[in-house]
């Protein structure tokens, strides 16, 4: 294997290990949506909501970063 396969392969392993540790992020604020939502309080719904998103698009910028090696962590 060539040393630029192993270096994508490495990095994409940390890319991986950083989507899952952001979807243990996400999961709780799910979790408080869906409380949130049962009890009424839109605001919190809201204030999740944006949490959620912002989780995503981070997750989403490393996904699309899988199989480069010139992209940032």
């Amino acid at each position: 294997m060539s040393d630029a396969l192993q270096i994508g392969d490495a990095l994409d392993d940390v890319r991986l290990d950083s989507i899952a540790r952001l979807s243990g992020i996400a999961a709780p604020y799910w979790n408080s949506i869906e409380l949130a939502a049962d009890r009424g309080e839109a605001h919190l719904v809201v204030l999740h909501c944006k949490q959620v998103a912002e989780v995503t698009r981070e997750t989403f910028a490393i996904v699309k970063a899988l199989g480069s090696q010139e992209a940032d962590l």
